[in-house]
């Protein structure tokens, strides 16, 4: 058990549930209940500075969603260098921001392969 969890477990583990798992991002139903769906599916040129071979997208969603919630967006990668050797394996990461009511995902594409010119960008968002 780890230290402070045995604490929890006698202050109010139901509390300490409901707070952890806001904090792990947790998806709630009222953004499952009849979503708004919007793909996306776009080329993106890919960076080479330092060793590292990368991408960066950012997806307007103002359009597609308002409401109090955030619209959960997912991605996938893919980039267009077919090699002989071992095919690097893309990876994404999103990070969806809200300023002044509009929402923006900020979509980062790593571990791209170092003769890469560009990448296919797919990604999902859902939401209210």
């Amino acid at each position: 058990m780890l230290a402070g969890a045995g604490f929890l477990e006698h202050t109010n583990p139901a509390g300490a549930a409901a707070e952890a798992s806001r904090a792990a991002g947790t998806v709630r139903s009222s953004q499952l209940a009849k979503p708004k769906i919007v793909a996306l599916q776009t080329a993106v040129p890919v960076q080479h500075s330092g060793g590292a071979h990368w991408a960066r997208y950012e997806w307007d969603l103002a359009e597609h969603f308002s409401g109090a919630l955030p619209p959960v967006v997912v991605a996938s990668a893919v980039d267009d260098f077919q090699g002989t050797t071992a095919p690097a394996i893309p990876t994404c990461a999103v990070s969806v921001h809200e300023e002044g009511g509009r929402y923006r995902a900020v979509i980062l594409l790593g571990n791209l392969s170092h003769l890469a010119g560009e990448a296919t960008l797919n990604a999902l968002a859902f939401g209210q």
